[in-house]
């Protein structure tokens, strides 16, 4: 993942090293961490609707499953993006990680959002209801 990557990741390693001349800086590099770690419990979340999903559409018709799994590609792409940038806070480490926090948030939305339309799509090709 270096190749994909090749910014420096000491700053992760050595947080103390980088210390910057915002006094808050400990507290920020806190919040960034409880934020990270809250980000990644609600990915893990998602996974696990996602795979239940996974479940029932594996139950549908191949015309219902397809117009379905471009729904599935979308949650797949915010949940990589929403991946990358917890991994970006981890190791940049920004003074100011405001727009990335307002980027996942709103991943967390376009999730919820992305993912009750897909419900909705798999209760609609349904033939009867499917069991979880």
């Amino acid at each position: 993942d270096l190749a994909d990557n090749p910014k420096p990741r000491s700053r992760a390693f050595f947080p103390q090293v980088f210390e910057s001349d915002n006094p808050n800086n400990e507290e920020t590099q806190m919040d960034v961490k409880d934020f990270c770690s809250a980000m990644e419990s609600e990915m893990t979340a998602w996974k696990a609707k996602m795979y239940d999903a996974m479940r029932k559409i594996d139950k549908l018709g191949s015309a219902e499953k397809e117009k379905i799994l471009m729904n599935v590609q979308d949650l797949n792409m915010i949940l990589d993006d929403m991946a990358n940038r917890v991994e970006q806070l981890r190791t940049e480490c920004p003074s100011d990680w405001s727009p990335v926090k307002k980027d996942l948030e709103q991943g967390s939305v376009d999730m919820r959002g992305k993912y009750d339309e897909t419900m909705e799509a798999i209760g609609k090709a349904s033939p009867v209801s499917i069991a979880g």
